[in-house]
């Protein structure tokens, strides 16, 4: 002790390829329907903010979000100001045209995969697994395409088993074109991972996204939930998966009490243009990474509410450990 920087990064690879197997196994093997993670199996009722000690409630139905617009389901929220809610939904969720064309690929019968932030670290690992060692075709939804395809390279995948697409989920517009460029390739999508994110923590101001989103929020939870709602008519009903990568900073455990407390409140923030926070106070950067990983457990848990019995479809969370 203390140990070298040799034994350090060997102990950190060992640990991101167990990770990514992890993401394989529940890919491949979890029956339809099935809600994993527990630490997000009871969203906190009441939690403590930031360092400023003001003190908010947060219940269920308090913050609760709908996984997408279905005027046949009845939202149980109604402290929630819904018609707002409903509009920014729809304005997000607007249709994009079809103006870019790319080849039709060959269809090979590999189930295909989309992993977001696929060119490092965790989603990098479960690409390659999934494709070197589960068949699947991986679609690398990466925002730099020479770093994916160098990190494919390093991982030894063969160049047939992945397709590697542009997408900056900093841009709402750039996940409708992705998803329009995906639907031209020819292949159909049988699970999605929601595995890119952002953290700042140094930022003393937020960041915005194209759309002048919260970065944090805007990538991490705003553009995967368009993306999960604009491909939820593409998962083929019976066996479609869904899957978000979480953290257990933002649950009821031993992290998730360290300052900053996740807290949504009552989503004022989100309500006046998500500048800032979800909650609407003071912009803490590590605080606005947990909310967002918060937003995903939310959206995992409605729409296994909502799909999983309906339309067969498999929707989890999980948390792989905390990773440097």
């Amino acid at each position: 002790w203390p140990p070298s920087k040799t034994d350090i990064t060997r102990t950190m690879q060992s640990f991101r390829v167990a990770c990514a197997l992890y993401v394989c196994a529940l890919l491949c093997f979890l029956p339809s329907g099935l809600a994993f993670v527990g630490q997000f199996a009871a969203l906190r009722t009441r939690s403590t903010g930031s360092a400023c000690g003001h003190q908010h409630s947060c219940t269920h139905s308090r913050v609760r979000m709908a996984a997408t617009i279905d005027p046949k389901v009845e939202l149980d929220t109604p402290t929630l100001k819904l018609d707002v809610l409903k509009e920014k939904e729809a304005e997000i969720a607007r249709p994009f045209p079809l103006d870019k064309e790319l080849p039709l690929q060959k269809l090979d019968g590999k189930p295909t995969v989309i992993v977001t932030g696929a060119s490092s670290g965790i989603g990098l690992q479960a690409a390659a697994a999934l494709a070197n060692e589960k068949g699947w075709h991986v679609i690398m939804a990466v925002r730099s395409y020479s770093k994916a395809v160098r990190a494919a390279r390093e991982m030894n995948m063969d160049p047939n088993s992945f397709t590697i697409m542009n997408l900056d989920l900093a841009s709402l517009d750039s996940v409708r074109d992705f998803v329009n460029n995906l639907r031209l390739i020819g292949r159909r999508v049988d699970a999605l991972v929601c595995n890119a994110a952002v953290w700042y923590p140094m930022d003393k101001e937020p960041r915005l996204t194209v759309d002048g989103f919260e970065e944090a929020v805007g990538t991490n939870h705003l553009a995967h939930f368009l993306l999960c709602n604009l491909l939820l008519g593409d998962l083929p009903e019976g066996t479609g998966r869904v899957l978000f990568i979480g953290t257990e900073t933002a649950n009821d455990g031993l992290a998730g009490k360290i300052p900053p407390v996740a807290d949504l409140g009552t989503l004022d923030g989100m309500i006046d243009g998500m500048k800032k926070t979800i909650d609407g106070l003071d912009f803490e950067p590590t605080k606005a990474y947990k909310d967002s990983k918060v937003c995903n457990a939310v959206v995992m848990r409605e729409m296994n509410k909502r799909y999983g019995k309906t339309r067969g479809l498999t929707v989890n969370a999980m948390f792989p450990g905390c990773i440097a």
